[in-house]
């Protein structure tokens, strides 16, 4: 993921201005600042027409301090246009300017190296923590199963620096649950791990989608939803869905509960490499579109 905007330009004789997005990989909110030990992630924005024909070269990342200091970042799935990196437990405090090049582009962009700017991974358009319930074999928390009073379960981010368990805060509804730990995953660098329990005989939200906050060092940290309930029931889902339905959505496949008649409609054709429009066209077709909720990496339906 990528955030916090800072111009740069290419060095290329025909200049390409364009700017570079750096920021915590697991939420677009944490920007321009970063923790060592943590996963940073960009993004490119091109101001004029993307360059033809396209860079191919292999991207490389360094990171320079106030001292002079040049470090040389891993990457990881990196490009031109976006890609993460690991920030080294050994950069100091203060700022740093990330230098991005591609063949012969060069971005440049400064960032805050912080002592913790956490944040947790969580579906970008589902707005669901990733989370695993521990219940023997751990799983995903499901609509059908959703976390009860006295579950522990396991939610992941990055960014968490410093911090120790003691700093950290975690609620779940309006339930304060127990932090059993909250530290770096041994075999994932740069990812940290957070085990939460629900008191028992703690009142829940009987909800799909109820907020989970966390804070740390009484900052609060960007989240997501866990479906819960105080009994053994499903959780009760805000289109007031059946049981067979929300096993339907438990496994990852979609339910039509509405659908609309589009036509008539004029559309701007446009070159992809300069962005000139060309034609205008205008059609005319019907199409069904089922709204549906997804538990991973897909859209939800929000309470109202």
């Amino acid at each position: 993921m990528w955030i916090c905007a800072i111009t740069a330009s290419t060095v290329l004789a025909q200049q390409q201005s364009f700017t570079l997005n750096i920021g915590n990989e697991a939420s677009l909110s944490i920007r321009g600042k970063v923790a060592p030990g943590s996963l940073a992630g960009y993004s490119v924005t091109f101001r004029s027409p993307v360059p033809y024909p396209f860079p191919s070269g292999q991207p490389k990342l360094t990171l320079r301090q106030e001292t002079g200091l040049e470090i040389p970042l891993e990457t990881n799935m990196a490009g031109l246009l976006s890609g993460q990196f690991y920030v080294p437990n050994s950069v100091q405090h203060g700022p740093a300017t990330v230098t991005l090049q591609v063949d012969d582009y060069v971005a440049t962009g400064t960032v805050d190296i912080v002592p913790t700017a956490p944040a947790l991974y969580v579906d970008l358009l589902a707005e669901t923590l990733d989370a695993q319930v521990i219940r023997g074999t751990p799983e995903p928390p499901k609509f059908r199963e959703p976390i009860h009073p006295g579950d522990t379960f396991t939610v992941w981010g990055t960014g968490l620096g410093n911090a120790s368990a003691a700093e950290v805060r975690a609620r779940i509804g309006t339930r304060t649950l127990d932090v059993l730990y909250a530290g770096a995953v041994p075999h994932l660098r740069g990812v940290d791990q957070y085990n939460l329990r629900v008191p028992p005989g703690a009142t829940l939200p009987d909800t799909c989608f109820t907020g989970v906050e966390l804070t740390v060092r009484g900052t609060a940290v960007p989240s997501g939803t866990l479906p819960t309930s105080t009994t053994g029931d499903p959780c009760r889902h805000p289109l007031n869905l059946t049981s067979d339905q929300l096993a339907t959505l438990d496994r990852d496949e979609p339910i039509p509960v509405a659908s609309f008649v589009l036509s008539n409609y004029t559309a701007r054709l446009y070159d992809p490499v300069t962005f000139d429009p060309l034609e205008l066209i205008e059609r005319q077709e019907t199409a069904g579109v089922d709204v549906r909720n997804q538990w991973s990496r897909r859209d939800r339906l929000h309470d109202p």
